[in-house]
């Protein structure tokens, strides 16, 4: 007899609930792993190696665990800076977030538009190629927004506009400025 497939969704905490929630409403029938990585986050602090060491661990232990069909890498930080690498390394498929870079640019139509994400993922080079590839003429503003991060973490269900403008307060600033 066969079983369900299995989706295992990593995260360096508890923000990516929501892609859990949206999946399991488009895959019923599929079994679901949630791994928060609470041990090290958060991931947008650490350097390249070290995340990418984190995913290697938590992939290989996922794998021999589990044998997930499907690994959801659901942090920007973890995917923008390990997916490529985890592709290469292990044969299960794999599907990361990115910044919504493409999305972005289409609705901005051509107008000036930012990206708020964690300082790992801003300075990574895997978001300059998002931005060449699908905005390559547009003004994009990058913002290193890591407070958000930790208050999405404190408690992801209750985020209030109050506390959302809280968390992002220096992030506009910056944004006004420019």
């Amino acid at each position: 007899m066969s079983r369900s497939p299995l989706v295992a969704v990593i995260d360096s905490g508890i923000g990516g609930i929501p892609y859990l929630e949206v999946a399991r409403a488009l895959l019923p029938k599929h079994h679901f792993l949630y791994i928060a990585d609470t041990r090290h986050f958060p991931y947008g602090e650490r350097t390249p190696a070290e995340v990418q060491a984190i995913l290697h661990e938590l992939v290989s232990n996922t794998i021999r665990e589990f044998a997930p069909d499907l690994i959801v890498i659901a942090c920007n930080t973890a995917s923008v800076v390990g997916l490529t690498d985890l592709r290469r390394q292990f044969e299960c498929s794999f599907v990361g977030v990115v910044p919504a870079v493409k999305p972005a640019a289409m609705l901005a139509g051509g107008d000036p538009f930012a990206v708020l994400a964690t300082d790992r993922t801003v300075e990574d080079p895997y978001l300059a190629r998002l931005i060449r590839e699908f905005a390559p003429d547009a003004q994009v503003s990058l913002v290193a927004a890591g407070g958000l991060v930790e208050a999405i973490e404190s408690n992801v269900r209750e985020m209030d506009e109050a506390r959302v403008r809280k968390a992002l307060g220096s992030a506009i600033r910056e944004l006004r400025e420019e």
